[in-house]
């Protein structure tokens, strides 16, 4: 109950929109050739791929990211709704290293 209060809270709704559209922000400044489009709601996001998306996930996995796919070209990213800026610029740095691993 004090969980779905919490979750519920006009203001904690407002900053997970907040660090959502902080996520995008960074998922776009990082303007690779491999996004063909991202698309989602508050934390969670699609990203559409132009590789398999199997590929992003073992490489992420060696940058010290679990992420996972849904679908074969599409990488899912659902983080937890307390994740901070600099978590966020964190997944970002590493997500950017990851993808240049893949050419």
């Amino acid at each position: 109950e004090a969980l779905v209060g919490r979750v519920a809270a006009p203001d904690f709704l407002e900053d997970v929109a907040r660090r959502g559209a902080y996520l995008i922000e960074g998922l776009k400044a990082l303007d690779s050739a491999h996004f063909l489009d991202i698309r989602g709601r508050g934390l969670m996001l699609g990203i559409d791929l132009d590789l398999p998306a199997n590929d992003l996930v073992t490489q992420g996995y060696q940058h010290g990211l679990l992420l996972v796919n849904a679908g074969a070209s599409t990488l899912r990213l659902v983080p937890p709704l307390i994740i901070t800026e600099s978590e966020i610029d964190t997944l970002i740095d590493r997500l950017s290293q990851s993808l240049a691993a893949l050419g």
